[in-house]
């Protein structure tokens, strides 16, 4: 009786150890994992500055109040003109997850004795403007820590974030994105009434060295879970 309860706890483990391991390396589970931090944040408030250091992109510092609220309403208020990166706002699993992409697991390292989980995120159907994207995955906090895309016309872009814990929520405190280009941005003159497209018609098809170029985007004053009123994302700027 001992030996086939012995038996029967062995098998136990093991197919406990089996599917602990399966559901390390399985990228959907681990992406879940961070996903499920964010599904507690029903809206936020956050001030948010960027610093462009690109060649020939002239776009002053910016600081801006970008307001969210679920699903998917997003404002941000600011003056002036202002570009903001896609990804560079909250790297959420559900940022670069649709039907169009496929997941796959791809390795994982210990860095200052932290585990991380590398996942791709490829089109399923090669399309010249869809990225190929990897995600760097801390296991501790369970966050984006990295993001890097590859675009098969333009270069790369890679974002690197640092973190802050606000109210139990690990949200963006830095994030530092790379552009590596394989075509430099040419000098444009500003747009104006005459000339809308600023002068870049000159450039068009011009083969132009690779440049590389930051922006730094830094995050203050996070206001979480306030209960953000729909009207907030009605007004009109001024």
């Amino acid at each position: 009786m001992k030996r086939s309860l012995r038996i029967t706890t062995i098998i136990i483990l093991t197919l406990l150890s089996v599917h602990n391991l399966k559901s390390q390396t399985d990228p959907r589970a681990i992406l879940d994992k961070v996903q499920a931090q964010y599904d507690a944040i029903e809206d936020y408030q956050v001030s948010v500055h960027l610093n462009v250091d690109i060649k020939n992109f002239r776009m002053p510092n910016k600081t801006m109040r970008v307001y969210f609220k679920k699903p998917d309403k997003v404002k941000i208020k600011t003056s002036g003109f202002a570009i903001v990166p896609r990804f560079g706002l909250m790297p959420t699993p559900a940022t670069f997850l649709n039907d169009s992409v496929q997941l796959e697991y791809v390795r994982s390292f210990r860095e200052n004795a932290i585990a991380y989980h590398v996942i791709s995120v490829q089109p399923k159907k090669e399309i010249k403007t869809s990225p190929a994207i990897y995600l760097r995955v801390n296991a501790q906090r369970w966050t984006i820590d990295r993001v890097q895309l590859e675009y098969q016309q333009i270069g790369t872009t890679e974002m690197d974030i640092v973190y802050q814990n606000m109210a139990g929520f690990w949200l963006p405190e830095t994030t530092k994105i790379l552009f590596d280009l394989k075509h430099s941005i040419p000098p444009v003159e500003r747009p104006n009434i005459d000339r809308p497209f600023g002068g870049m018609e000159q450039y068009a098809g011009n083969d132009t060295q690779p440049v590389r170029g930051y922006v730094t985007i830094t995050f203050t004053n996070f206001f979480i879970n306030k209960g953000l009123k729909d009207a907030v994302f009605e007004e009109e700027d001024y």
